[in-house]
């Protein structure tokens, strides 16, 4: 048995491998256990504590620290291996960026716990969604920053020189740039959009024909809600700066309009009447805060007049509107004043009988005068179940 320890692989013997793994497995168990009693001991004793930043940072700590240790505990084993210096190099590199990795994690793990439980309920105390919309953006800036150095200083770790490595890129970065044309178009339209404010998040916005409600703003694309379907749609930013966009939320009511058409047989007194019963209809409501009416012309369909009304609450529109039609409908109702029903006109085709339902031959002669007329009666009558007579 002692001769099957002895045995050399690779430079050492099967004794030292086998010691290396223990050593290994021995410090993946004791990173295991350090994760342990950090969630069940350290983490009962800060919750116990006042001061919360104890606990975010045991939070953060836990889970990258057992990691790390694993990491430092394996190379340690490896140190009593016998190894050729390219391996040695291969797994110093290697370790490097794991090390810079790992950090970049433990950094990113204590942000989003400090962010979590002091900036995001300090911006939802505060007056306005600007915060609401500046805090993601800078949330996924320092994690870009945080995962670009670590990238950065885990090569040079490795022992790669990065200056050459950015260098090298350069052949290749023109097209790259102009395949990223739209990502970046649509990060220069998130920083726009950041710094002139044109909407923030929750605020419910007209673009291209259609009502979103803004749920969030990357870098980007913008996140919304379409308002009449519910569906999540994703918006490049780079649209809005090309695009003309309305901020409803940013008015503080609903301007409706209306055109009301009356029928034209009617006195000048009825459609006096009728304005004054628009204007009843609207100028009394308590949700109304602003009204005009006038008599827009004489359309083809009847007296048409222009009803516009501010409904002061954007919320209550559509219950606002219901009340001043039903109420403007009971006062027409009760001075005889009629609406212009809508008229359709249809156009047939001529009446010319198809080449097929006209004579083969003229007739002959006047003798055969009985039988032209009969065959003109069957022609009229194919061409009128074709053709019907013009209606209203």
């Amino acid at each position: 048995m002692e001769g099957f320890f002895e045995r050399t692989y690779y430079g050492n013997t099967v004794l030292n491998w086998l010691t290396t793994f223990l050593i290994i497995l021995a410090v993946i168990i004791g990173g295991r256990a350090l994760y342990w009693v950090i969630s069940r001991f350290l983490k009962r004793a800060a919750h116990r504590s006042r001061i919360r930043l104890d606990e975010l940072l045991i939070d953060g700590l836990e889970e990258p620290v057992s990691l790390l240790l694993i990491l430092i505990g394996s190379r340690i084993a490896i140190t009593r291996l016998t190894l050729d210096s390219a391996w040695v190099n291969f797994v110093d590199g290697a370790l490097g960026i794991a090390y810079a990795l790992v950090i970049a994690w433990l950094l990113t793990r204590i942000y989003d716990s400090i962010h979590k439980t002091y900036l995001v309920p300090l911006a939802q105390r505060t007056s306005g969604a600007f915060d609401d919309q500046v805090l993601p953006l800078i949330r996924r800036g320092l994690k870009i920053i945080i995962w670009t150095l670590a990238i950065i200083i885990g090569l040079n770790n490795a022992g790669y020189n990065v200056g050459t490595v950015l260098a090298g890129l350069g052949i290749g970065g023109l097209a790259f740039a102009l395949a990223a044309q739209d990502t970046v178009g649509n990060i220069f339209g998130g920083i726009t959009i950041v710094g002139q404010k044109p909407f923030l998040i929750g605020d419910l916005i007209e673009f291209e024909g259609k009502q979103y409600v803004v749920k969030e703003i990357g870098w980007r694309a913008t996140t919304a809600e379409d308002w009449n379907t519910g569906y999540r749609v994703t918006i490049p930013n780079s649209k809005f700066t090309g695009g003309i966009i309305a901020n409803v939320s940013a008015e503080r009511g609903y301007w409706f309009e209306e055109t009301i058409r009356l029928a034209a047989d009617q006195p000048v007194a009825t459609i006096e009447q009728a304005i004054q019963d628009i204007k009843d209809s609207v100028c009394c409501h308590p949700n109304i805060d602003g009204h005009k009416v006038r008599f827009e012309g004489f359309g083809s369909g009847g007296y048409e007049m222009l009803v516009l009304f501010h409904v002061a609450s954007f919320d209550h529109r559509w219950q606002v509107i219901t009340d001043a039609n039903l109420d403007l409908l009971r006062r027409f109702e009760e001075h005889g004043i009629r609406i212009a029903a809508p008229m359709n006109v249809h156009v047939n085709a001529p009446l010319v009988a198809p080449a097929a339902l006209a004579p083969a031959q003229p007739p002959a002669s006047a003798q055969n005068g009985d039988e032209t007329l009969a065959e003109n009666k069957v022609v009229a009558a194919a061409v009128t179940e074709i053709a019907p007579p013009f209606t209203e």
